[in-house]
């Protein structure tokens, strides 16, 4: 599957983020993420993967028993989890075990007005003419 997420909050206000959801496996495993622009996340690896088990284990409501939660992988708990990755409660709940990206798990704890404005020049790139109408 084929998506584009539109972000209207935080770091990431102005975003558009395409992406592939590959459901290989499913529902018995994760499927996987792949953003197909770039992603500066800590989430985000520089092939593009994003880490949706830590967004899945971080972001499991209080009252779920983790195995129960993750035993079923649904296409909208999963698309959830792709939005919910760029709020700023998750991003404060990263552990650095689960940062794809170390240079942008850094800057988010340490540096945040630097996070801030790498984050916004890639706002920028997802929106720019050459990344908006590439073929993929």
């Amino acid at each position: 599957w084929q998506g584009i997420l539109f972000l209207h909050k935080g770091y990431y206000k102005g975003a558009v983020f395409q992406f592939i959801l590959k459901l290989d496996g499913c529902p018995e495993t994760l499927p996987q993420v792949v953003f197909l622009s770039d992603v500066w996340h800590p989430l985000v690896n520089k092939e593009g993967q994003l880490n949706l088990a830590a967004i899945l284990r971080t972001d499991r409501p209080r009252d779920t028993d983790a195995a129960d939660y993750d035993s079923q992988h649904s296409i909208t708990q999963t698309l959830f989890a792709i939005k919910t990755s760029f709020k700023t409660a998750v991003l404060d709940r990263i552990a650095e075990a689960d940062a794809y990206n170390v240079d942008a798990y850094s800057a988010y704890k340490e540096q945040v007005s630097l996070f801030a404005q790498l984050a916004k020049q890639c706002v920028q790139v997802s929106t720019s003419r050459a990344v908006l109408y590439r073929e993929y």
